[in-house]
């Protein structure tokens, strides 16, 4: 006798067709199954459409959010290289970091091991302190990572060394010496020596040269940005200083041989810099004036209306004084300000103002060691460089 049973397998139910089928009856005194197989083609329970589970809530797949490194050292040239900006809210620096919700704090490459990552949502991690040794990267102020700067800073054995850890540390691109490459992802791709990696991402060597050549060229006394200038003479003589004494104290060399070595954009930098900014700081104020007389600090006081716009300034008639031009200048009547403009000779000179207090004449007869000090503070510099002025 012959049945047909159909079964469930993996609770599927397989049709009749394909169903195992038994014989029963006596085959040398013993019962036999066996397996008919089917005219139609094999059958197969993976053609069986399927629905997956729920994926647990923890678990969040995707790329992943960091790169491992094998050290510190290459962990922290590769932030630098890709993140060289800090924002940190430093003079020049970017503003400190402020996230969606409110929070603010410093954003500085930091390094440290990896062993604090779940290992279940990401491709590293373990128990902190145990396990995992490699190297992540983090802008964020973990407080077990350390701060780069310190890990650069140690690790600098050439002058190319030197010039990307001070390029980091004084947030202004440095040339690299000649023949060389020094790879750093600026704001707006490939960065400009002398560009302040942060803020307002100004270019120095510009600056430089425009508010220099306004301030000797005698012709306003307005049209020069003393402070701009004077900010950015600051930060150029930290670089240098920052490359000469790192370069000198980690590889060996001295600071002769390392300007020796700066590329066409280090050597103008430096021509630049010996003629707009050491000037500033190889004489005080009285001795500026005596070689730069048309410079523009050294203009005036006027005594009267004629000098004053005659230099690019706007006189206001009624309180007698000179200001440069602006939007709102503080005069009570309307400014003069052109020579045609004002009264005759003779007149403005009994309406002059009065002259300088006597403790101005006072000063200029005080001991050197009293007189005032420097505009800026590049004597050091200065001094090192007046061979090659």
């Amino acid at each position: 006798m012959f049945f047909i049973a159909s079964v469930l397998v993996l609770g599927c139910h397989a049709p009749l067709a394909q169903a195992l089928v038994l014989r029963g009856g006596a085959l040398h005194e013993q019962q036999q199954t066996e397996i008919v197989e089917p005219a139609a083609e094999a059958f197969s329970f993976l053609s069986i459409e399927q629905v997956p589970g729920p994926t647990p809530s923890y678990v969040k797949y995707g790329k992943p959010e960091f790169t491992t490194f094998n050290n510190v050292s290459s962990a922290c040239q590769a932030c630098v290289e890709f993140w060289p900006a800090k924002e940190d809210g430093g003079r020049f620096h970017e503003p400190a970091h402020e996230d969606s919700s409110g929070g603010v704090w410093d954003r500085v490459c930091r390094v440290g091991t990896c062993d604090f990552r779940d290992p279940q949502t990401d491709p590293v991690g373990g128990i902190v302190g145990k396990g995992d040794d490699r190297t992540c990267i983090t802008r964020d102020p973990v407080p077990w990572f350390k701060d780069c700067e310190p890990v650069l800073l140690e690790t600098t054995a050439t002058i190319l060394d030197a010039t990307r850890y001070c390029s980091y540390r004084e947030q202004m691109f440095i040339p690299p010496p000649a023949g060389t490459v020094s790879r750093f992802a600026g704001n707006s791709g490939k960065p400009k020596a002398w560009e302040r990696i942060g803020g307002r991402s100004e270019q120095c060597m510009a600056t430089i040269q425009k508010e220099g050549a306004a301030l000797f060229d005698g012709m306003s006394f307005c049209d020069s940005n003393l402070p701009a200038l004077s900010s950015c003479c600051e930060t150029v003589f930290n670089a240098f200083t920052c490359v000469a004494e790192t370069a000198s104290a980690k590889a060996g060399i001295s600071q002769s041989d390392i300007f020796s070595t700066l590329n066409g954009e280090g050597k103008q930098m430096m021509e630049t810099f010996a003629q707009y900014c050491v000037p500033l700081c190889q004489n005080t104020k009285p001795e500026f004036c005596e070689k730069w007389p048309e410079a523009d600090i050294c203009v005036g006081p006027f005594k009267g209306c004629s000098g004053c716009t005659s230099k690019g300034g706007l006189w206001c008639p009624k309180l007698e004084s000179c200001h440069c031009p602006s939007k709102n200048p503080p005069c009570i009547k309307p400014p003069i300000t052109s020579p045609k403009m004002c009264m005759a000779p003779d007149k403005e000179e009994a309406a002059a103002a009065p002259a300088p207090p006597p403790a101005a004449a006072a000063a200029e007869k005080a001991p050197a060691a009293e007189r005032e000090e420097s505009l800026c503070k590049y004597t050091e510099m200065a001094r090192m460089w007046k061979p090659r002025d």
